[in-house]
């Protein structure tokens, strides 16, 4: 990719995992007792799906895009390789999304989803600062 692609796919995959991140942070929680799911039974299904996960990536193919040279505009591309694998699963996949509903039901201040919503910001920061 070129510089200019590069950055554009850093910074479309950089807001993609904070709003992602965010979403979970504040409705994870409510999602989960609106379906009636325990955390606990949140934890033990994020492990199975993590563990299905890892044996799909060693068996490889869990990645592949399917768009070709000629299957769509240049920006189409580009902001498919962002969003998908990119920007989810890889970087705000179940692990990092589990991690955040598990985090956030430690406590229930607003100052801790202040502090927890800063750490995704400056996480995303992060993530748009090497291009």
């Amino acid at each position: 990719m070129t510089a200019t692609k590069r950055a554009r796919v850093s910074r479309l995959a950089s807001l993609t995992v904070c709003g992602i991140l965010l979403v979970a942070l504040l409705i994870g929680e409510p999602l989960l007792a609106f379906f009636g799911i325990s955390i606990n039974s949140f934890r033990v299904a994020g492990g199975i799906l993590l563990l299905l996960m890892a044996i799909k990536m060693l068996l490889g193919g869990l990645y592949q895009t399917t768009l070709g040279k000629d299957d769509g505009a240049e920006g189409e591309a580009v902001s498919a390789n962002a969003i998908v694998p990119l920007s989810t699963p890889l970087l705000a996949g179940p692990g990092s999304i589990s991690a955040v509903i598990l985090e956030a039901h430690k406590a229930s201040g607003f100052e801790h989803y202040l502090i927890m919503g800063l750490e995704i910001i400056l996480l995303s920061v992060t993530v748009w600062l090497p291009s």
